[in-house]
């Protein structure tokens, strides 16, 4: 397989043509969504993020990951808030990408707290 970070277009491709087997395989929709970010194609990892979610509406890391998809994309701040919140106890990673929301916002107190929580 093509490492993503080389040639993310080609490694979307085969983990899409894996998903038209296994369309529900966890692990193939997060390998999907985060080639299809790195390829710079966030609509597509933003459509197969929101599929992990529908499988999976409590997992963290899928809702990190259509957080962190709609942030890239630059759509929906209110929405990519409502994802990092849910995945914000257990991906750490999701409390830095909400304070820089709350920051572009000019919400700075709430940006220092969520900052703070990462500590």
């Amino acid at each position: 397989a093509y490492h993503q970070k080389e040639e993310p277009a080609k490694a979307a491709a085969i983990f899409e043509e894996i998903l038209r087997t296994n369309p529900r395989d966890v692990e193939t929709l997060r390998q999907v969504v985060q080639a299809h970010n790195a390829a710079g194609e966030h609509r597509r990892a933003e459509a197969r993020a929101r599929e992990w979610v529908a499988l999976r509406p409590f997992d963290a890391e899928a809702n990190y990951w259509l957080g962190l998809t709609l942030v890239m994309a630059k759509r929906s701040p209110e929405a990519a808030l409502h994802y990092l919140r849910q995945a914000a106890d257990d991906v750490p990673l999701a409390r830095l990408e909400i304070s820089r929301i709350l920051l572009e916002r000019g919400q700075y107190e709430e940006a220092t707290r969520e900052l703070k929580r990462l500590q």
